[in-house]
């Protein structure tokens, strides 16, 4: 860690006399010093990882961005999701998991992201936001966060590791975007280097939140599934049928599945709406 210090003051002088640093093969993205974060205090000794300091404008699809009543009601309703999840990591030690969908549409990246997003606001959990979807990326949108180089960059070996891992407004939330759609995710898959490069951070961070494509229609979601210490599926209520909900459950079933996330709920007819409505009527009195 000693030498951590004099390598962050290198980069300042090279930075003050205005030179770049280059990318170490042709055709990769070119990241200059001050796009670097040091991570140092996190890390094990004699290691260390960068990431790219990034400007995000994110979108109303987060949900802690606005105080209407659906608004506040999903934020509680992700709390409890997130309390549920810390109390099963402090008996079973999980911290990597996979969020998918029968079908596209349900809201997979939805939760994904905000799941992560409030889990790293409220419960200062240093956090890990990656879209493996590589067929049909989203999260980066929702951030409002680049979307390339990303993890289609990195499993090709077009990108290392610094250059595709962000850090957003919140000092503990970090996100990999999916980067370019790429022609054979498959075979990027069913490689080793996800399920190392994996492994490799999940001793820096609290949780690892996977976004990956719906498991009813293409196999990537079980492909990365073997390897998660936990996986939740979500069924958009109304946008997919009991046959293709149940097909997915089955095929997660021995595969790590903790539970199902019953998305697209009208929350007047949801008992936390109830109450919201009983117990905001009551303060209202007081």
């Amino acid at each position: 860690m000693s030498r951590i210090p004099e390598a962050l003051k290198k980069v300042r002088v090279q930075q003050d006399l205005g030179v770049e640093t280059q990318a170490k093969k042709v055709g990769r993205p070119q990241v200059l010093p001050e796009d670097l974060l040091d991570l140092a205090d996190s890390l094990e000794e004699g290691t260390r990882v960068g990431c790219r300091r990034e400007r995000w404008d994110l979108q109303e699809s987060i949900v802690t961005r606005g105080h209407s009543k659906d608004r506040i009601i999903a934020v509680e309703e992700l709390r409890k999701l997130c309390a549920w999840l810390l109390q099963r990591q402090r008996a079973t030690s999980q911290k990597t998991l996979l969020v998918t969908s029968g079908m596209p549409k349900e809201g997979k990246t939805f939760l994904a992201t905000n799941l992560a997003w409030i889990m790293a606001q409220s419960k200062n959990q240093k956090v890990l936001l990656i879209d493996a979807d590589l067929r049909c990326s989203s999260a980066h949108l929702m951030l409002g966060a680049p979307g390339v180089p990303g993890l289609a960059e990195f499993l090709e070996g077009k990108a290392e590791e610094s250059q595709i891992l962000q850090q957003g407004p919140l000092s503990n939330f970090f996100f990999i975007p999916s980067g370019h759609c790429p022609e054979n995710p498959v075979e990027l898959l069913t490689t080793t280097a996800l399920k190392k490069f994996i492994a490799r951070l999940s001793t820096q961070f609290d949780w690892i939140i996977v976004d990956s494509s719906p498991v009813g229609s293409i196999c990537d979601a079980q492909l990365i599934a073997p390897f998660m210490d936990g996986i939740l599926l979500v069924i958009g209520a109304g946008a997919s049928s009991a046959e293709i909900a149940v097909r997915a459950r089955d095929l997660l079933a021995d595969m790590g599945l903790l539970g199902v996330i019953l998305n697209y709920v009208d929350p007047r007819e949801a008992y936390s709406s109830y109450y919201y409505r009983a117990y905001m009527g009551k303060r209202s009195k007081e």
